[in-house]
């Protein structure tokens, strides 16, 4: 199964927030879910559709580093 573009994005938006010692990275996947798709019907666009343009993005973003 692949991990584009759910996956690739939530992962994107976890890799923006804190980082504590001795957790990690404490925003979970779950979480990134839920706000990709509040903010997709904030904006009329359908949850894969804004999934895609974030994974998207974060890979153009890697490619430049």
């Amino acid at each position: 199964m692949s991990r584009y573009p759910y996956t690739e994005a939530y992962d994107a938006l976890r890799a923006l927030t804190d980082w504590k010692n001795g957790q990690g990275i404490t925003f979970s996947r779950s979480e990134a879910a839920r706000v990709c798709e509040y903010i997709a019907a904030a904006i009329g666009l359908d949850k894969k559709e804004l999934a895609e343009k974030i994974a998207d993005h974060a890979r153009i973003l890697d490619a430049k580093s």
